[in-house]
């Protein structure tokens, strides 16, 4: 998070947890005027919840979870693919048996 990231992340949370009065702020928000009451524990909370979120370390439980779902999806697209071979094999033994039927003539 850049400097200027952090001060918008503050000014905004200042504004949003002011009770009483003004805050005047640019574009930039280099230059923030504040007149009033302000609930500064909230506005830290704020900027914690943010850096917390924003430094967080990479969870293993994502990681997992794709993984998994990986594993199932291939272990399902064998299996499909394994009924289709079965199809395939029961079909090719009908096809001999019929060419062999027609082969002895008519019973």
């Amino acid at each position: 998070m850049t400097d200027n990231e952090m001060a918008r992340l503050i000014a905004a949370s200042i504004a949003r947890h002011q009770t009483r009065g003004l805050t005047y702020g640019d574009a930039t928000t280099e230059d923030v005027v504040i007149h009033g009451h302000i609930d500064m524990r909230a506005v830290a909370a704020d900027v914690i919840a943010q850096m917390s979120a924003t430094f967080a370390l990479p969870s293993w439980a994502p990681w997992f979870g794709r993984a998994v779902h990986r594993r199932r999806g291939q272990a399902a697209e064998q299996a499909r693919l394994d009924a289709a071979a079965a199809d395939v094999e029961a079909a090719i033994e009908r096809l001999r048996l019929r060419a062999e039927a027609e082969a002895a003539g008519p019973a």
